[in-house]
């Protein structure tokens, strides 16, 4: 089973104790200043040098920060071009890159969670924060149940803060992103105040496995409909340039909303990959 490592850059606050740096005073391990002996009254920390240090001299002992967990969330997009088969199955992939998160969120002592929409909140797919180990194989269980609906979009997306804690929680957005700015936008404003990594799905065969010349049917899967396009080699390089572009676009965006880059998974998930990525941001 995929399992990769994540760091958060914020404090939490209160809650169940695990590995993450909280506000709260207390623990063995996370420094935090030396203070007064009868300001933090533990003769057990007391330390002479810093003791002697101080002017005038006063008993000084080491203060301490508790470490707590934290709740850890999928956001799934589950609109009809999730469905999408090339070199991957898209919703197959998704499966995977979510016992991913749930493996790992278990194994760092944290709580996981699910939150799926279309263009309503998914609720055979939700799966409410829980520390128990067997979360992993209850997820894994729902998504391998049901597929994306066809056709679908994601309007719904905005409202998955409904199915989220108040308390800042580290969500992975994971999605192809083939949805208009004005609702991704709206999107990202209601995760706001949660520490988002984007996860984003492309397949070459979207991109660059095109035939250079030859009629080939373009599907929106998410209810457009259906044209045939004669393709070109000038039409497949505007089609690959217009990816890029998009992997541009979609990088600024992010970062308008201060969430961290986000993570390009193009065909297969590669957990190490995401813990360097995950690391390199703090």
């Amino acid at each position: 089973m995929e399992e990769f490592f994540y760091h958060i850059g914020w404090r939490t606050r209160g809650g169940r104790v695990g590995s993450h740096s909280t506000k709260a005073k207390g623990g063995n391990t996370d420094f935090n200043a030396h203070v007064p002996l009868m300001q933090h009254f533990n003769p057990k920390r007391l330390d002479l040098k810093a003791s002697l240090n101080t002017v005038p001299n006063q008993l000084m002992v080491r203060s301490f920060h508790e470490r707590y967990a934290i709740q850890v969330f999928a956001v799934v997009d589950m609109s009809a071009s999730m469905k999408f088969v090339g070199q991957q199955n898209k919703w197959q992939l998704s499966t995977d890159i979510v016992q991913a998160i749930a493996w790992s969120a278990t194994r760092n002592g944290d709580a996981f969670g699910c939150v799926a929409a279309d263009d309503t909140l998914r609720m055979d797919i939700y799966e409410p924060s829980a520390y128990r180990v067997s979360v992993v194989d209850d997820i894994v269980h729902k998504m391998r149940s049901t597929q994306p609906l066809h056709p679908a979009g994601a309007k719904a997306l905005p409202r998955v803060t409904e199915l989220l804690p108040e308390r800042r929680s580290l969500i992975f957005l994971i999605s192809d992103f083939h949805m208009d700015d004005a609702l991704l936008t709206e999107s990202l404003h209601g995760l706001a105040m949660h520490d988002v990594v984007p996860v984003v799905l492309w397949d070459t065969a979207e991109i660059s496995q095109l035939p250079d010349w030859g009629w080939m049917r373009v599907n929106d899967m998410e209810g457009r409909g259906t044209r045939p396009v004669f393709l070109r080699p000038r039409l497949k390089k505007a089609i690959e340039n217009a990816y890029l572009n998009r992997r541009e676009h979609l990088a600024q965006l992010f970062r308008a909303f201060g969430t961290r880059p986000p993570f390009f998974v193009l065909n297969q998930f590669n957990s190490e990959a995401m813990t360097q990525h995950l690391l390199e941001d703090y």
